[in-house]
């Protein structure tokens, strides 16, 4: 890439007023650069066990990283007061001492400098990348190498080869200078081994309070997560169940138990239906149109939250003791979500097939379910993750068959002066 950066920044790249200090017990110099800067100077040193068994970077997710560009790029037309948008630092490791320079001072006297220094320095000063000295063409061992933010700065040359005069924004990077592959390494590891991951339920929770139903709707995942959101309001079936993220100590103070399901459990579970299910669909308006207007996702989305509402609503009227105790039973456990989020998908079907669609309809399936299948802990000790959940949906399922003549047994609740999903 060496003749490509020269070409677009010129031999040199001069980074002014960047700040030189200590992080932690390593020195480091910090500053802003625009992201084609960035991705252009620096290459990632790429883990591969047969022909880089000494690199560091993980496998990239190309995917990921266009999003993540866009994400960057589509900042520079939106209004910060309305969706401000903003990246962590860009870690860099400059190798190879030779490609860059620190200055300071009106003489601009050039300093020897090293992350590894253990001298406590504190200045301003002028970074300057010498653009003609690397070659960023090799396979391995980069100049100056991506130690965290290689998906911010991977897709960067693609998209510059797509559109020469495509505008970058300004982020903030740091740049260690002069550390060992090894040090590098080890930094690697903290940064992105030893943090703990945020709460998903936490992010889902802050998702619902920024996004509408309009931003919402437009995605699977949205449409599942604002039917969760629904699901656990006043009077539907997982009220008060539900935990959605941040600290716990006040259901603690208050004497509470911690809500026993989290809402990106609830999404999952909901998901898990509405990809399951061959039927729903038919009852969509979205279905109609490659581009569904707002009001045509809403009515789908209030039409499934229906479905989905009085499907649990049968679930807990049939199971009450297991709705209640997630500790002695799996029906609230990661197990019993998925299952019955399976079942359901099943269940709604047939009760679509049929036009059996009321609450009663529901009722009487999940009444008939709960009389064959024990779900207490102890009957399902033993049995965890999806291929547990997998054994415990056919169990239910099973029972959903066994000895069930859902013609008779319904057809005397059909009213006909009703629509199926009439309240």
């Amino acid at each position: 890439m060496n003749n490509e950066t020269v070409e677009r920044f010129g031999r040199e790249i001069v980074i002014k007023e960047v700040l030189v200090g200590k992080n932690l017990n390593v020195q480091v110099i910090r500053g802003f650069a625009t992201l084609d800067q960035l991705a252009f100077i620096s290459a990632p040193d790429v883990y591969n066990q047969l022909t880089n068994a000494l690199g560091t970077q993980r496998d990239p997710d190309l995917n990921h990283a266009r999003q993540v560009l866009d994400y960057a790029i589509t900042s520079l037309s939106e209004e910060p007061e309305t969706s401000p948008r903003a990246f962590p630092e860009i870690i860099l490791n400059a190798r190879d001492k030779s490609v860059v320079s620190l200055t300071m001072g009106h003489n601009e006297n050039e300093i020897d400098f090293s992350s590894s220094n253990g001298e406590e320095n504190f200045f301003t000063g002028t970074l300057t990348i010498h653009a003609h000295l690397i070659d960023n063409d090799r396979d391995k061992d980069p100049q100056i190498s991506r130690v965290d933010g290689n998906h911010r700065l991977l897709m960067v040359a693609k998209r510059v080869e797509d559109d020469p005069e495509e505008v970058f924004p300004s982020v903030p990077f740091s740049m260690f200078v002069g550390l060992t592959a090894d040090q590098e390494r080890a930094l690697f590891r903290d940064i992105n081994g030893e943090q703990k991951s945020m709460d998903t339920a936490h992010l889902d929770t802050i998702k619902l309070r920024l996004q509408g139903p309009g931003q919402l709707l437009q995605t699977e995942g949205g449409q599942a997560l604002w039917i969760a959101k629904q699901l656990s309001t006043d009077g539907y079936p997982f009220e008060n169940l539900i935990f959605f993220g941040g600290d716990k100590k006040a259901f603690k103070q208050a004497g509470m138990a911690i809500p026993p399901v989290k809402i990106n459990a609830l999404k999952s579970a909901v998901l898990t239906t509405l990809k399951d299910s061959k039927q729903m669909s038919a009852l969509l308006n979205s279905e109609e149109t490659d581009l569904p207007s707002e009001e045509s996702r809403l009515h789908d989305a209030r039409t499934r939250l229906i479905l989905l509402n009085r499907y649990w609503t049968a679930v807990r009227s049939a199971f009450p003791e297991a709705w209640q105790d997630r500790t002695n039973f799996v029906l609230m456990q990661a197990i019993g979500l998925n299952a019955f989020s399976r079942l359901g998908a099943v269940v709604i079907d047939a009760q679509i097939e049929a036009q059996k669609l009321t609450q009663q309809h529901f009722d009487v399936v999940l009444k008939h379910i709960a009389g064959k299948v024990d779900l207490s802990r102890t009957a399902w000790a033993g049995y965890a993750g999806l291929s547990g959940a997998k054994i415990v949906f056919q169990k239910l399922n099973e029972a959903k068959l066994d000895g069930f003549n859902k013609t008779l047994v319904l057809g005397a609740l059909i009213d006909p002066d009703k629509s199926p999903l009439d309240e």
